[in-house]
């Protein structure tokens, strides 16, 4: 498979990742995800003015640079290195491709406001119990001048330091998903929140029969489940590209310490057998930067070719990002999973990732039901 990147691209990751390296090492990292905000509004305002990323793949009618799907998928490779705790995958990638299918100016005017550093999104659509993401169990009534929103979303991320909510609900007598907007601080809105392993925040929202106007129905009329199932796609391919910088800095940090660590008079990194697995650790990782591109390209395909990919790259990545941490940790021995080194963080967080946004398993049956031939990219 060929990829590469643009002069231009490749300028912009080493921007990011300069940044990072000297902002956001891992002891600034522990004192962000330690703080009572458990984020950095400086960082993402750094994000907004002195980088520029918070635009880099949104259109030019949305204020953005022009980029797209592969310039998400960079950034969150950079990103993800760094173990970075800011909201930018909710609100530049899945919240911001909801809102360029939207119409009127509350969607342009928040566009706006995420290329500017003023609007950060939560997404309000995973459920507990048994009814799917494309039929949700919360649900929002018409009334006179507008919506009355009731139900209960878990797994809700992004909402420290949020502005807004983008929530999925069944809406109306017909029943179909719908995709609204509220003001994270509402007063009908209550919330539950609790740290998960990776250092960020996870909460449970419950909406008890709010009120809404009229335009904070973002997407409907029977649209909402194909439009939000594109911008999880989405999501996901810039996920992978998360994933992938998880593991490059696995790899590095592994070699790193295996040279300096010594053991019956010699480095560990002289041992032929942990060679070998350090070079398997590697292949694992050229073919995920490998998927991760294919994924970020097949992003603005027609639906029943870009969910395979999408699926197939997620599966196949989550695969190597498994073996790549678990080697990673093993070869460190305790000291994988200790709080000085970054080694136990990055395994924390690509447990996490391997399964948000869909578990290899689903992933899988995702692509067999399609009857797609990238079905065996996958299963390698």
């Amino acid at each position: 498979m060929q990829y590469h990147l643009s002069e231009e691209q490749g300028q912009i990751r080493d921007v990011i990742t300069a940044y990072l390296r000297d902002r956001y090492d891992h002891d600034s990292r522990l004192k962000i995800v330690s703080s009572p905000e458990r984020w950095s509004p400086t960082v993402w305002n750094d994000f907004a003015h002195e980088l520029g990323i918070l635009g880099l793949g949104l259109p030019e009618w949305a204020d953005g640079l022009g980029g797209g799907a592969v310039d998400h998928m960079l950034v969150m490779d950079a990103l993800g290195s760094a173990l970075v705790v800011e909201p930018y995958l909710e609100t530049c990638v899945l919240g911001a491709a909801v809102l360029m299918r939207a119409e009127g100016d509350v969607a342009r005017h928040l566009l706006a406001g995420i290329v500017a550093g003023e609007v950060r999104l939560a997404i309000a659509d995973l459920e507990d119990g048994p009814m799917s993401p494309t039929v949700p169990f919360t649900s929002a009534a018409r009334v006179e001048g507008g919506w009355r929103l009731r139900g209960v979303k878990s797994r809700v991320t992004g909402l420290p330091g949020a502005t807004h909510i983008l929530v999925t609900a069944r809406a109306g007598d017909e029943g179909d998903m719908a995709v609204f907007l509220l003001a994270a601080d509402h007063p009908g809105v209550a919330l539950v929140s609790g740290p998960t392993i990776d250092g960020r925040v996870s909460s449970e929202v419950r909406f008890e029969n709010i009120s809404l106007s009229a335009d904070a129905c973002l997407i409907g009329g029977g649209r909402g489940a194909e439009v939000f199932a594109e911008a999880v796609d989405r999501a996901t391919a810039a996920l992978c590209g998360e994933a992938v910088g998880i593991m490059r800095r696995l790899i590095a940090d592994t070699l790193a310490y295996l040279e300096q660590r010594r053991q019956f008079g010699a480095f560990l990194a002289d041992f032929q057998v942990l060679q070998h697995r350090l070079a398997d650790m590697q292949v694992e990782y050229e073919h995920a930067q490998a998927m991760a591109f294919f994924a970020a390209g097949m992003a603005d395909a027609e639906p029943e070719r870009r969910r395979p990919a999408v699926a197939a790259s997620k599966a196949r990545i989550s695969r190597a990002l498994r073996h790549v941490a678990q080697e990673a940790v093993q070869m460190h021995g305790a000291m994988g999973m200790t709080d000085e080194l970054a080694i136990g963080h990055l395994f924390r967080r690509a447990t996490v990732l391997e399964n948000q946004y869909g578990s290899i398993d689903r992933h899988m049956k995702a692509v067999v039901k399609a009857g797609s031939d990238t079905a065996g990219w996958a299963a390698d």
